[in-house]
């Protein structure tokens, strides 16, 4: 299987990637969520949590909460206040992930599907958008974004704002994509644009398959 029927999905906090993630298995294509894979290797036991542990130790701070669990409030504070030790957690977690999904995504080649999505809300931050080629982008205006995540996950704004930050800018996003879906509008015409893009991509990718798994 060539790297360009593995598929990168992504988009910005409140953008609605998840929902076109959805819509996207709900046609039968497999969707491969990073961002989850990420939260089940740091549930006990991990070697991924103990490094994690290790670090944070390393600046006297306990990133455990009370069931012993990683707490990710906790660590998010700590890395939006430090870029240094943001990318340190990023090179514990990231290569984890990575293979996680080449795993995954070999078992449901080998299971028959032609195509797979990965979604992921930083594919672009961590590079990882360059292995899941073509990318597509859902895209929508920050005010949006924010109302969502606020209906969603109560968040104030400046919490919301400071997530944001730590993002790439929406412009270098786009610049990434193959393909944007805009959500700007409606739940009917997010639906509308998914399926019009997966009927695109289904055309131009299926004459181009081939028996192998190239990852």
């Amino acid at each position: 299987m060539p790297k360009n029927h593995l598929i990168g999905l992504t988009g910005g906090i409140g953008s609605g990637k998840s929902t076109v993630a959805k819509f996207i298995r709900e046609a039968g294509i497999p969707v491969i969520d990073s961002d989850s894979i990420g939260h089940q290797i740091v549930k006990r036991p991990s070697n991924t949590l103990d490094k994690i542990i290790e670090l944070f130790l390393s600046i006297e701070v306990d990133c455990l909460g009370k069931n012993k669990e990683l707490d990710k409030k906790k660590v998010s504070s700590y890395i939006f206040q430090s870029p240094k030790l943001k990318e340190k957690l990023e090179k514990i977690i990231h290569p984890v992930v990575y293979n996680s999904i080449i795993e995954k995504a070999r078992e449901l080649h080998n299971a028959g599907n032609t195509i797979i999505v990965v979604e992921g809300a930083l594919l672009i931050e961590t590079g990882l958008f360059k292995e899941f080629q073509p990318l597509i982008v859902v895209s929508s205006c920050k005010r949006k974004r924010i109302e969502r995540v606020i209906s969603r996950d109560n968040l104030s704004r400046e919490m919301i704002n400071n997530i944001i930050m730590t993002q790439v800018r929406e412009s270098f996003r786009l610049k990434c994509a193959r393909w944007v879906i805009t959500n700007d509008s409606t739940l009917e015409d997010l639906e509308f644009q998914t399926r019009l893009l997966l009927k695109r991509f289904r055309r131009e990718l299926e004459g181009k398959m081939t028996p192998e798994f190239k990852y």
